[in-house]
């Protein structure tokens, strides 16, 4: 089971939205939605760390994770360094 994703932009990078959604497959074929698209800040700032997204998500088993992002509010398309999953 998964329960918890952290995502990462380079240290550094000025502050910048992006909307984010989580999707989540036992087969690979067949998707459902986990966590809504939501607007999430990455900050220098932020208290899960310089550019880091906590996102804490129903405790459920999966085999593959898809992340939609888009909205970025500083360049014209989804940007992401880092993604870790986490289960408790």
């Amino acid at each position: 089971p998964v329960d918890r994703l952290v995502l990462e932009l380079p240290q550094g990078w000025g502050a910048r939205h992006q909307t984010i959604g989580v999707d989540y497959s036992t087969d690979g074929q067949t998707w459902t939605q986990l966590v809504a698209p939501t607007v999430y800040l990455f900050s220098p700032a932020n208290a899960a760390g310089n550019n880091v997204v906590d996102i804490s998500v129903p405790s459920t088993a999966m085999k593959y994770i898809r992340l939609d992002i888009s909205n970025n509010n500083v360049q014209g398309a989804p940007q992401l360094a880092e993604f870790q999953v986490y289960s408790n």
